[in-house]
């Protein structure tokens, strides 16, 4: 009962040259998740953190919400490990601590960088597989996965992919926006979305305003670790601009892809009236896509000082009594 994604892109060699060195450029991830979960016996609770930052990492659960805040705890202190070496310590710990029935689909998706900076993404599946699988560009799990792989079938079939060659970060969170509202067609998915950004720069979580956080992340805390409710209040605003942008470019989007679909199956020439409203929603897609670039560095950039900037930082640590 949730919906987990990721996606991810590492660019290509002529994008990290001196020509893209405008903060921007890759490799950079998204995960995205929402706030529903289960904790057994048909309870199921809303405002639930689930996109959980470990070091350069961030891990995210479907399945038993015991379980995913159990093995959460147990891998908090991994701040310097991989990917890899996290989805591994995952399958171990699970293996060594919990007791999975045969209808238990407690899994992981994990995301981060590996140690020549490439974003590595795996799907750890902690009743069938023993080993962590490789995915490559996205990943999905969870009931909304039903409707979100349904949703790309569908757009693969129209012709609609439209995944540019070299995406920006918000060609990345877009797809994943359009992907989160596709998942609330199952019950057990709401949009109380949280979002994981992984960029050269840094990281930075973002969680809509209702999620409980039980894990103090840097972007809500001061330096003593403490949650600090002014910037909460700030995030709460970022969020907010973003969910907004993010809703007028897949609008814009969804606009310009019907009007494509529906020229090309009425096999029509495209006629000035059309054209002129294509180009006019191309420009707006670009310059909400500009925006939302703009939303997410500027909020990486603003959690992530130059190290000479940083003051002491605690680790992600779970609070006590929430």
């Amino acid at each position: 009962m949730t919906n987990i994604m990721a996606i991810a892109y590492n660019g290509e060699p002529a994008e990290q040259t001196a020509l893209f060195d405008n903060g921007l450029a890759p490799p950079y991830a998204v995960c995205m998740c929402d706030g529903l979960s289960s904790y057994g016996r048909g309870e199921v609770c809303g405002g639930v953190q689930k996109l959980v930052p470990i070091g350069r990492n961030y891990i995210q659960a479907t399945g038993s919400g015991l379980h995913a805040e159990f093995i959460a705890e147990r891998v908090a202190g991994m701040e310097h490990a991989t990917p890899l070496e996290l989805s591994k310590s995952i399958i171990e710990i699970a293996r060594r601590d919990i007791v999975l029935y045969k209808d238990d689909h407690t899994n992981f998706i994990v995301a981060g960088p590996d140690e020549q900076g490439k974003i590595r993404m795996y799907h750890v599946l902690l009743n069938s597989i023993n080993e962590p699988l490789p995915m490559y560009n996205l990943a999905l799990d969870g009931s909304g996965s039903e409707f979100t792989h349904k949703a790309l079938e569908r757009e693969q079939n129209l012709g609609l992919n439209g995944n540019p060659s070299h995406p920006t970060i918000a060609d990345l969170v877009g797809k994943l926006y359009d992907l989160g509202y596709e998942a609330r067609k199952s019950a057990g998915v709401n949009d109380e979305f949280q979002y994981g950004f992984i960029t050269p720069t840094g990281n930075a979580t973002l969680a809509h305003p209702n999620i409980n956080l039980k894990v103090r992340l840097k972007e809500y805390t001061d330096a003593d670790g403490k949650y600090d409710e002014g910037k909460a209040n700030a995030n709460r605003g970022v969020f907010k601009v973003l969910n907004n942008r993010l809703y007028d470019l897949c609008c814009a989007q969804y606009k310009y892809n019907h009007l494509t679909s529906t020229t090309r199956n009425e096999r029509r020439r495209l006629d000035a009236g059309t054209i002129q409203r294509m180009d006019e929603l191309l420009c707006q897609i670009q310059e909400l896509k500009d925006d939302v670039n703009s939303v997410i560095f500027d909020y990486v950039r603003r959690h992530n000082p130059p190290r000479e900037e940083k003051a002491a930082q605690t680790s992600n640590v779970f609070i006590e009594g929430l």
